[in-house]
């Protein structure tokens, strides 16, 4: 039986007759929390609990919502709570993580597992906030091949060199157990290690009694994806056998959203990819006074018009500058100054064949 006032704020609830079993601790399924008077539920980010007594106990509930209870969906399962005094120190969780609510979500219902578990709510509280963030996907590849195997070694060569997150392996059919080491080549010639180590780890698929358990993806630590990757090598340890042969790999990408400062003339292009970049950016605050504030300037959105063709990287000419343009440029110099000499010896000789010559005479 339910009884609400006019403006639907939840009165009393019960499950008819008042007997002693319902009102035992022990008889207690759950409570319902009338949240309709919260503005804003959306913003909900967690419920915080109060219980009487300081017995150790641990409980497990669901958190379900409604907004005419009649109808509930699911909002939380599972959920742990837990207090427990040791030794003159109390440790205790009883907060609940909601992540947000539904704006039409006018009810909470907590619902223990285990009755005879559930304790006397003293309080409830929730905490709000007035921003929501949720990261964005991470972007997948299709699934490459390796350009080359070499015994338990296969080496796949990415698009470009992309900060890579996340990899993902197409594992061959049936159960697999591979352990596999992750590598970076290296291509500077001072450094006497040819490749680099980035995470090792164990990719499998185990079907038993009808469940099938599976690890095909793994993150890259940090410092793999602050460098960008364009090749990688998978080592499989060699006593998995030769399945690990057919392995294909995707990888990921993190979207991010750029802020930058346009001079010149549009179009403008962006150029990913390249590893011998150096990084240029200032701080978005120096570009934007008072970024990140509401008294920040409007930042205007970037248009794609079209989508543009790869660049393709050439080799760099080099400048007249440089050592052999300066080579060049000496020996030119030199033939252009040989050149000239000739010429004028040249010149000469031709004045002095049309001069007559003249006697000087001998004196006595």
């Amino acid at each position: 039986m339910v009884r609400q006032s006019a403006d639907g704020t939840l009165v009393e609830l019960n499950s008819g007759a008042r007997s002693k079993a319902i009102n035992n601790a022990a008889a207690i399924k759950g409570y319902v929390l009338d949240a309709s008077k919260i503005g804003e539920r959306e913003n909900i980010r967690a419920l915080d609990l109060d219980w009487a007594g300081s017995d150790n106990n641990f409980q497990l509930l669901d958190v379900e919502a409604s907004d005419d209870l009649q109808g509930w969906h699911s909002v939380r399962t599972g959920v742990q709570l837990a207090r427990l005094d040791f030794q003159g120190a109390r440790i205790e969780r009883k907060r609940i993580d909601l992540g947000g609510l539904s704006p039409n979500d006018r009810y909470l219902r907590l619902l223990w597992r285990e009755p005879g578990v559930a304790p006397q709510l003293t309080a409830a509280s929730v905490e709000q906030i007035s921003t929501r963030w949720r990261a964005a996907e991470p972007i997948w590849s299709e699934f490459l091949q390796a350009i080359s195997v070499k015994g338990v070694e296969s080496t796949f060569r990415l698009p470009h060199a992309l900060p890579v997150t996340h990899l993902r392996f197409k594992l061959p059919e049936g159960n697999v157990l591979l352990p596999v080491d992750i590598l970076q080549p290296t291509h500077n010639s001072s450094d006497h290690q040819p490749a680099r180590l980035l995470t090792r780890t164990v990719l499998y698929r185990i079907e038993s009694k009808g469940h099938q358990w599976t690890q095909d993806e793994i993150p890259l630590p940090a410092y793999g994806r602050n460098s960008a990757l364009d090749e990688l090598i998978v080592r499989i340890d060699p006593r998995s056998g030769p399945a690990g042969q057919s392995l294909a790999l995707s990888f990921a990408l993190n979207p991010d959203q750029l802020v930058f400062l346009a001079s010149g003339t549009a179009p403008y292009v962006l150029a990913v990819g390249n590893k011998a970049a150096t990084n240029s950016a200032l701080e978005a605050a120096t570009l934007i006074p008072g970024f990140g504030s509401p008294q920040a300037p409007e930042i205007a959105d970037a248009q794609t018009l079209a989508a543009s063709e790869p660049v393709v990287e050439q080799a760099p000419t080099e400048e007249l500058g440089g050592p052999h343009g300066k080579t060049i440029a000496l020996w030119s110099v030199l033939g252009l100054g040989v050149l000239a000499m000739a010429g004028m010896a040249y010149q000469l000789i031709r004045q002095m064949k049309a001069t007559p010559s003249t006697k000087v005479p001998k004196k006595n």
